[in-house]
């Protein structure tokens, strides 16, 4: 679960979750934008995380040797019907062409690239005061 909670400051927000805080900002009009990440900056950055995450833990249990993996995620939102998200992987570490192979196709097996994979349906209703 996470909570968000606005702010004085235009726009910002505080943002808990599982015992951790952090700030996120959107811009409008010239006014925002510098206190933290944008959601959908945040969004990228949940699937970069969990495709770094998922190959290292894969890498591991398989006794790879991956040194460190960086995983480059952008979105594409333009069209009215569908968003598209595209991941660069940089695998560092003696590894071999199969071992690489097997690293990428892991990486699609990621949680939240599962999860937004799915059709999504985003239920909003007022709390109790």
């Amino acid at each position: 679960m996470a909570i968000a909670t606005s702010t004085d400051v235009p726009y910002a927000t505080t943002v808990k979750a599982d015992g951790f805080e952090f700030v996120s900002d959107s811009e409008r009009e010239g006014i925002g934008g510098s206190a933290g990440m944008r959601p959908h900056d945040l969004l990228d950055a949940s699937l970069a995380a969990c495709i770094a995450i998922t190959v290292r833990m894969a890498a591991d249990v398989r006794g790879t040797k991956l040194d460190h993996v960086v995983a480059e995620v952008t979105h594409d939102d333009d069209d009215p019907l569908a968003a598209s998200f595209e991941c660069q992987l940089t695998l560092v570490g003696d590894l071999s062409d199969k071992e690489r192979a097997g690293l990428v196709r892991v990486a699609h097996h990621c949680p939240i690239g599962k999860l937004l994979g799915k059709p999504i349906e985003i239920g909003i209703s007022e709390a109790s005061a």
